[in-house]
């Protein structure tokens, strides 16, 4: 039988390899975001957190995983370092976890992550481009990237709302995975073009 590991597409690595050479002639280099093994100690707040947050069965409580999240940021904030918080308010739904994607529930999330931590000089946000862009950027001063979301059958749409959002004052770019390897017609260089094209604009 297939495991879930099988059955997912291979990702894409080589279709980035040139927007790679093209991001590292940039002024300041690349800013790589990709996922790898930890090199640097864990700072004492943080494992502090972690532990005090750890000694339940199941999974944690939210209590304890923001109080992780707060001390991972403290923690980044007295090094001078940047956290990324994609905030969300989510809910069990038919045995799933849903996130609440309305306007009122992303402006929730927003407020619970900009207190996070002992300052928020050093927090960005990564949020989700749901309807009422506008008043949901309005909530906070903090600088926001924006999420791709899932998906859609409609890119030129997504492409539209991705490109309002990104003409708000706090919005610093775009944080999108799948909408760009996985297009509607599989051509990922043009969709990743557009998006380059999006920022340009």
């Amino acid at each position: 039988m297939p495991t879930l590991v099988t059955r997912l597409p291979r990702f894409p690595w080589d279709a980035l390899e040139p927007y790679k050479v093209r991001a590292l002639a940039h002024p300041g280099g690349i800013v790589d975001l990709s996922v790898g093994t930890p090199v640097d100690p864990v700072p004492d707040v943080a494992r502090e957190a972690l532990v005090a947050a750890c000694n339940a069965p199941g999974y944690p409580a939210t209590a304890g995983t923001i109080q992780a999240c707060a001390g991972a940021i403290s923690a980044l904030a007295e090094q001078g370092l940047m956290a990324m918080v994609e905030p969300f308010i989510s809910h069990r739904l038919e045995g799933r976890v849903r996130n609440d994607l309305s306007p009122n529930a992303v402006i929730r999330s927003i407020a619970v992550a900009a207190g996070l931590g002992t300052t928020s000089a050093y927090t960005w946000l990564k949020l989700p481009v749901v309807e009422d862009m506008e008043r949901v950027l309005a909530a906070s001063t903090l600088p926001a990237l924006l999420l791709g979301g899932e998906v859609s059958a409609d890119q030129d749409a997504a492409f539209g709302r991705w490109s309002k959002a990104l003409k708000m004052p706090s919005v610093r770019g775009l944080v999108v995975g799948r909408a760009l390897l996985f297009p509607p017609d599989d051509n990922v260089a043009d969709a990743v073009d557009a998006a380059v094209g999006l920022m340009r604009e």
